[in-house]
């Protein structure tokens, strides 16, 4: 089960920039989707901007996540969502998995 207790705004920013950086998406390209600048998107991955829960739940689709992952003060989850698709990916390049 994914925790959300006491989480913080710099908890949340630093989830979604690792999770940004797994999919190899810039902070332009998020910009865009989200109908900001690359600064003022940049400020919300310091943990600068204040985020309402529509912007993190359109931020959560943007990056293909469960908003909990971006929620959650639990580092083993984010972690084990990167391990999980890495082993994915490894599986199709070896043909094993469709």
């Amino acid at each position: 089960m994914i925790s959300v207790v006491n989480i913080t705004a710099k908890t949340i920013a630093m989830n979604i920039r690792c999770i940004r950086e797994f999919r190899q998406y810039t902070q332009h390209y998020l910009g865009v989707k989200l109908g900001i600048s690359q600064n003022a998107y940049s400020k919300i991955e310091l943990g600068n901007s204040t985020l309402n829960i529509d912007k993190l739940i359109l931020i959560s689709k943007i990056l293909e996540v469960k908003l909990a992952y971006i929620v959650s003060n639990d580092y083993n989850q984010v972690f084990n969502l990167y391990k999980e698709r890495l082993d994915q990916k490894i599986l199709r390049v070896f043909g094993v998995m469709p």
